[in-house]
């Protein structure tokens, strides 16, 4: 799917729908496994400073902060 020429709206849905299973919430620790998990494709191309490194802290941290309920975003 995130490959796919679908619209870049459906597939950041998509991939909100798999951390966000079953309660359609997305809690810090999904959202960081998430993003882990994403940057091992361009770590293993040996690409990893093309992408912004490996700390994705300052990421998950910046997606929280503006939401009513700091401990979980909805789509």
């Amino acid at each position: 799917m995130c490959r796919s020429k679908g619209h870049l709206e459906e597939k950041y849905k998509y991939l909100f729908k798999q951390v966000a299973e079953p309660t359609d919430l997305c809690d810090q620790r999904s959202l960081s496994l998430l993003l882990h998990n994403a940057v091992q494709i361009p770590r293993q191309l040996g690409e990893v400073p093309s992408f912004g490194g490996r700390n994705i802290e300052p990421s998950v941290c910046s997606c929280f902060q503006h939401v009513p309920q700091p401990q979980t975003l909805e789509l």
